[in-house]
C-alpha cells in the first residue's frame, strides 16, 4: 500500500530480537521476565514464494474462504433479514463448520499440531492480512516486482472503524505486514520491533486502495 491510504510508518520494523521482555514500573532490568521471542529458524523458512502453501491454498479452499467473507459481509451490512432466516443461517454455518472440521477430538489434535509441524513457508497464504485462505484478511492482492511490494484491493464492512471508513488498527496491521513481506522479500526475514504511524486522513471503505 503506498501513502493514497493517507497512512504511513516512520520507520521498518527491527529485525526480531532473540528475547522479549516486559516493561514493569519500579523494576530493574535484570529483573523483567525474558523469553525467546520466536522459535529458531521460525522466521527464515517464511517465503514470498507464491508456490509455497499451494497444496493448502487450494482453489476450493479459496472459493470457501470468499464465501466466508460475503457472509461476514452480510451479517454486518443487512438489517432486513429476519431472526428466522438468521437462526437457520446459524444452524447451517454450525453445522458446515463441524462438517469441516471433523469430530471435536480430531480438531482439537490438529490444532495443537499445526504451530510445531507446519513448515511456515504457507504463513502467507493464511496471513490475516494477505492470506488467501484466511476469511479475516482484506480481499488484498499483493505482488513483488524489482525488489518492491505492490499492493491494492477494498476493505469491506469488517474492517470498519468510524462510520465509512477503515479501523485505523487495520491499517496498521496492514502496514506492519508489508514491511514484514519485504523484509522476507530481501531475504532478510524479521519480526516488527518499532511501528509508528502518523493517520493523515480516514481510508475510505469501499473504494480501491493502492
Amino acid at each position: 500500500m503506498s501513502s493514497r491510504s493517507d497512512s504511513e510508518p516512520d520507520s521498518e520494523p527491527d529485525r526480531a530480537a532473540n528475547t522479549a521482555a516486559v516493561d514493569a514500573p519500579n523494576e530493574k532490568v535484570a529483573d523483567l521476565v525474558t523469553q525467546p521471542a520466536v522459535p529458531n529458524g521460525m522466521l527464515e523458512r517464511i517465503s514470498m514464494d507464491p508456490t509455497q502453501g499451494a497444496n493448502f491454498a487450494t482453489e476450493p479452499r479459496r472459493e470457501l474462504t470468499q464465501a466466508v467473507r460475503h457472509l461476514i459481509d452480510a451479517i454486518l451490512t443487512r438489517d432486513d433479514v429476519t431472526d428466522e432466516v438468521l437462526r437457520d443461517a446459524a444452524i447451517a454455518t454450525e453445522d458446515l463448520a463441524a462438517q469441516i472440521a471433523g469430530s471435536p477430538h480430531e480438531a482439537k489434535a490438529r490444532g495443537r499440531r499445526v504451530p510445531s509441524e507446519r513448515t511456515h513457508g504457507d504463513y502467507l497464504t493464511r496471513s490475516p492480512i494477505v492470506g488467501q485462505v484466511n476469511p479475516v484478511a482484506p480481499p488484498l492482492e499483493w505482488e513483488v516486482r524489482s525488489g518492491r511490494i505492490f499492493g491494492r484491493g477494498i476493505y469491506h464492512a469488517a474492517y470498519e472503524g468510524p462510520p465509512g471508513y477503515v479501523h485505523g488498527g487495520w491499517i496498521a496491521l496492514t502496514l506492519d505486514e508489508i514491511l514484514g513481506m519485504a523484509n522476507v522479500a530481501s531475504g532478510n526475514p524479521g519480526m516488527t520491533g518499532t511501528l509508528k504511524i502518523r493517520y493523515r486522513r480516514p481510508t475510505p471503505l469501499h473504494k480501491e486502495v493502492t
